[in-house]
């Protein structure tokens, strides 16, 4: 939007289709954030490699800040 800085918040992450990442870049954040389900909901959640992909995608046209719950996942 012209005039305001936009984020993205994506928490809890669960699966998804690599085409979420054509969606985020058109809200052009300035960053994104990406974390985990603490709460124990039991969501399908991705593979630690698709979601280190989405990270690789995100980082070529923003910044993007990882919560430590993300950890969980990515250490799998």
């Amino acid at each position: 939007m012209v005039g305001f800085e936009t984020m993205i918040t994506i928490e809890p992450i669960f699966d998804f289709d690599m085409v979420l990442v054509d969606y985020i870049r058109r809200g052009n954040p300035k960053w994104v954030n990406i974390g985990a389900d603490s709460g124990g909901h039991k969501l399908p959640e991705p593979p630690a490699g698709k979601v280190r992909e989405l990270i690789a995608e995100l980082l070529k046209f923003t910044e993007v800040k990882l919560k430590k719950n993300l950890n969980r996942i990515l250490n799998k």
